[in-house]
């Protein structure tokens, strides 16, 4: 993961609670060992990946997303970036799927978020533009990945450089507050009336 610059699934909200939870449950059994410590960096890295992405003020990833079910996080998927962080997010009256909430529960205490990328994310200036290399190849330069992000007090917008356009990817996505909800701005092209053109891609420049 380290040779590729990250998680190839980047800022994916199912996938990398996945990795998270069972990296929870393995560092909750394994002895001090090699194994428990590469388990280790696997977990810090999921969070790395989630706080790379998190805007508190509007209480979702934003974008791009490499991977989601939903455009909004899922309200137990909040829950869980709650109780590891130790602080809330903003709950907008229209979560995504709040019947199904997409959230894994083991019989195993949570961890608590690493403390050096928590105050980070706690302490982000209220206006934030950054930039993040997700997949990084020698060979192939359009596998390659880089994420442009704008965090705002209360808006959000992120986007890859090169993504094609498969139903889960979202390679250009947004948010921003709107009273008790949250508004989504999404880029996609469509076909056969209202169906993601799969096939297609995206090349976008993100200044800000």
């Amino acid at each position: 993961m380290r040779a590729n610059g990250g998680f190839t699934e980047y800022a994916s909200p199912p996938y990398t609670f996945i990795v998270l939870h069972e990296a929870e449950r393995a560092l909750f059994t394994l002895r001090p060992s090699p194994l428990r410590e590469a388990v280790a960096d696997i977990f810090r890295l999921c969070w790395d990946d989630l706080v790379a992405a998190l805007h508190l003020p509007t209480g979702q990833l934003c974008g791009p997303l490499s991977l989601t079910y939903a455009d909004t996080l899922q309200p137990g998927i909040v829950r869980d970036i709650e109780e590891r962080l130790g602080a809330g997010l903003f709950h907008p009256a229209n979560p995504a799927d709040a019947n199904n909430p997409l959230a894994l529960s083991y019989p195993i205490p949570a961890r608590p978020f690493p403390d050096d990328l928590r105050r980070p994310l706690l302490e982000r200036p209220p206006e934030t533009f950054t930039r993040r290399r997700y997949v990084v190849s020698a060979t192939d330069p359009k596998r390659e990945r880089t994420a442009s992000r704008w965090f705002g007090d209360d808006a959000c917008l992120g986007s890859a450089n090169y993504e094609n356009l498969w139903t889960q990817r979202r390679p250009l996505i947004g948010f921003w507050r709107v009273a008790d909800t949250v508004a989504v701005l999404r880029a996609s092209i469509r076909h056969d009336g209202d169906r993601d053109f799969c096939s297609g891609a995206m090349r976008i420049h993100q200044e800000g």
